[in-house]
């Protein structure tokens, strides 16, 4: 087991390890779910996201995680990184940051401690440029969060170029009151009406919430042949896209049971499923992950009446908020109070292999946008082909 205490010691109560291996890794794991417990509601900064991740989607992925600890031992805060090689490049990024839709990646550290700890483990993540890697690649981060302006004071101080640009839109509800209050407030409310009557008039209508492991697993399998149906016109979906990502879930989803922190919505009409929810979250914030329905059905709208009932669900359970997670579509923001906002910063070591990486993104982007100049709506199909081809 490699288990380095880092030369950076910012306090003297605080003790900072380099955990590198998977042994090293495999026994945060209890210390890390009690953190996270009492620190955090996003299921993306749990131990079980990061470890499913690494071994079902990314196992050629070194881990670089930073830990803090206090003199007693206590666990107080975790940065979760790792190291791929790109082209020559060795780049550190989070260790669950694209793939799986992470959101709001960042170090997990004990609320009463925040301020010593954050600083101690970016602080720490900074000084191993050089080292232990090449660039510093930090995606999917809360745009105007703690953790980027601590970063961006450090890399003043330091020799490492720093770039930033945004990711994506968050749309969330802060909610507040009762559901039938807000739902008056939403434009589709009327619509939203007339096809949820229609549908609990259909013979066999029911909606079936799966939170066991029992429940859950038929209910996955039932929510990934409808997510499929749902984008199959689209070649495909961007956001579980074939046979890793899917073994990923399965593993997640019967972990976070146990947590009660995962409900699968599925809304039926007798024998058959024709639409499905993936929720994820406990205590004060659900997040509505992924969807799913059956197109021959779009006529009435089974996903909006079966969304509509996860934020009803949310208002009656006490919750204080319902995030959508990041995207831009319409419905969303339908039903938003607000949003949020991810970005991407990037920190480059000036040596060959920094320049280097920074030269091959150039060159991508470039290509990227040549392509849809070049190639019009031909480049946006040769996009779901692709799509098409990873999944299967």
């Amino acid at each position: 087991m490699i288990r380095e205490e880092l030369m950076h010691q910012p306090a003297p109560a605080l003790h900072l390890e380099l955990v590198r291996d998977a042994i090293g890794f495999h026994g945060l794991r209890v210390p890390w779910m009690r953190l996270w417990s009492r620190a955090s509601e996003n299921p993306f900064l749990t131990w079980t996201w990061m470890e499913a991740f690494w071994t079902r989607v990314a196992p050629g992925r070194r881990p670089l995680v930073l830990a803090a600890r206090t003199a007693g031992g206590e666990l107080v805060g975790v940065l979760p990184l790792s190291i791929a090689r790109q082209g020559v490049a060795r780049v550190c990024r989070f260790m669950a940051d694209e793939t799986v839709g992470s959101d709001y990646l960042d170090a997990l550290v004990l609320p009463e401690l925040d301020a010593p700890v954050r600083r101690a483990l970016w602080s720490s993540a900074l000084e191993l440029a050089g080292r232990e890697y090449d660039v510093l690649e930090l995606r999917e981060m809360l745009s105007g969060g703690e953790s980027e302006a601590l970063i961006r004071e450090l890399a003043n101080d330091g020799p490492l170029t720093l770039e930033g640009e945004p990711q994506y839109r968050c749309p969330h509800i802060a909610i507040t009151g009762a559901f039938a209050d807000f739902i008056k407030g939403v434009s589709r409310a009327d619509n939203l009406k007339r096809r949820k009557k229609q549908l609990e008039k259909t013979p066999g209508f029911a909606i079936d919430i799966a939170r066991t492991e029992a429940e859950l697993g038929p209910a996955l399998e039932t929510f990934f042949r409808l997510h499929r149906l749902r984008w199959a016109g689209d070649g495909g979906s961007q956001g579980i896209t074939g046979k890793r990502i899917e073994a990923f879930h399965r593993e997640v989803v019967l972990r976070f049971a146990r947590e009660d922190a995962v409900r699968l919505y599925t809304l039926r009409l007798g024998e058959a499923a024709i639409a499905s929810v993936y929720m994820l979250g406990k205590g004060a914030t659900r997040y509505f992950y992924q969807s799913g329905y059956d197109p021959a059905h779009a006529k009435t709208s089974p996903g909006l009446v079966l969304l509509a009932r996860t934020i009803e669900d949310a208002f009656a359970e006490g919750a204080r908020e319902y995030d959508f997670l990041h995207g831009s579509e319409p419905y969303k923001f339908e039903w938003a109070t607000g949003e949020r906002q991810t970005m991407a910063l990037r920190l480059t070591v000036p040596t060959l292999r920094g320049r280097w990486r920074t030269a091959e993104r150039s060159v991508v982007a470039a290509a990227r946008a040549l392509g849809q100049k070049w190639l019009g709506e031909r480049y946006e199909l040769l996009r779901r082909l692709r799509r098409r081809w990873a999944v299967a």
